[in-house]
């Protein structure tokens, strides 16, 4: 990853842990434009987007790092742990119950020897 990227998601850390959740988000969104392909930072937009309450939004991009995540399996775990939460605070109990039973066999998966 290159240092400017580095520096761009380690600004959105601090940002959103500081509560400044909009900044956080445009720190990911210039990262985004050098690696667009990046799940990690996918994921992580899709938090600070769950943690500004924008749900759908945090749901879509979830699955867009999932889709770019690879054979990265505790990845697309996190994803679907957050997707489930999501679809339960937009009252999608249906929706959120089968994210969580993908994480489960997600973590099931990956602690297999």
């Amino acid at each position: 990853m290159p240092a400017a990227v580095r520096d761009l998601v380690a600004r959105a850390e601090d940002s959103s842990a500081a509560g400044e959740h909009d900044r956080a988000a445009a720190y990911l969104e210039r990262a985004l434009r050098i690696v667009p392909r990046n799940a990690i930072i996918w994921q992580n937009l899709a938090v600070v987007r769950y943690r500004q309450q924008q749900y759908a939004q945090a749901e879509s991009l979830a699955l867009k790092s999932i889709a770019l995540a690879g054979d990265d399996v505790e990845l697309k775990r996190q994803n679907w742990v957050l997707i489930g939460a999501a679809r339960e605070l937009q009252g999608d109990e249906a929706g959120a119950r089968q994210a969580h039973a993908r994480a489960a066999r997600l973590a099931n998966s990956s602690a297999k020897p």
